[in-house]
């Protein structure tokens, strides 16, 4: 069995894996603090749950955005003597990267290459909902063409609430209409139908030099979008990338 976890900036997915299978799913807040210990305790009762012992984890592969947290679940791994493979520019991974610095291409970027290029089998574009909102887009030959970031939706409103003096927190819901009738309307329209104008224009943009390109969404903020207009969702397409990249190492 495989473990996989997918460190982002606010949230650490956890997988398990029995051959191709997702069996388990775990989502936990990223604590640049939490101690090695603390993830025992953790995947200890995870793994409770599923009822399956430590004792039938074959190997772990994980992706982190987070260097400082990337330390300490390392220090978690070397306790387990379980074989361990960070997704990394340096890896296997089936894919390409046609870039000049591959080593810029975030590991979950190239966790969501894997998987979609993966799925596909041609030109293909992976959005992913989270911290930032990226676009990775891969050709038919599988090479990482290049990457689009955005800012996410709660990145984009904290930073807005936090820069004036008479906004604040609202719920993310997608608004009626695009004409706010008071504040919290306002700020909806602008945030969530103001971005879904920038992802269909990256996503056409990206097409026009990746004619055809299938898309695929994954991420909690994708559901305030219309992405069965554009194309699919996969919630466990980064999971699934970092399960791949463990066969083939």
């Amino acid at each position: 069995m495989l473990l996989a976890f997918d460190v982002g900036n606010s949230t650490t997915k956890i997988g398990l894996f029995d051959n191709k299978t997702l069996i388990g799913f775990y989502q936990i807040s990223t604590l640049w603090e939490r101690m090695p210990d603390e993830y025992r305790i953790l995947l200890n009762s995870f793994l409770d749950m599923k009822g399956i012992s430590i004792n039938k984890i074959t190997k772990i592969a994980y992706s982190s955005v987070v260097p400082p947290v990337s330390v300490n679940l390392k220090k978690y791994f070397e306790k387990t003597n379980i074989p361990f493979i960070e997704v990394n520019a340096s890896v296997k991974t089936g894919i390409q990267i046609d870039i000049p610095n591959p080593n810029e291409v975030g590991s979950d970027l190239i966790c969501n290459a894997v998987a979609t290029y993966s799925r596909y089998q041609n030109n293909c574009i992976a959005v992913a909902f989270g911290t930032a909102i990226t676009f990775v887009a891969i050709d038919k030959n599988a090479k990482i063409a290049g990457v689009s970031i955005a800012p996410g939706l709660n990145t984009a409103m904290k930073s807005l609430i936090k820069g004036t003096a008479l906004l604040h927190s609202i719920p993310m819901e997608k608004p009626k209409s695009v004409m706010g009738k008071n504040t919290i309307e306002s700020l909806q329209s602008g945030c969530i139908i103001g971005f879904e104008g920038l992802i269909g224009n990256i996503l056409r943009e990206m097409r026009n030099e990746l004619p055809r390109a299938e898309i695929i969404f994954t991420g909690y903020h994708a559901q305030f979008f219309p992405c069965d207009k554009w194309g699919e969702m996969d919630e466990e397409l980064t999971l699934n990338g970092l399960r791949i990249i463990s066969e083939l190492n």
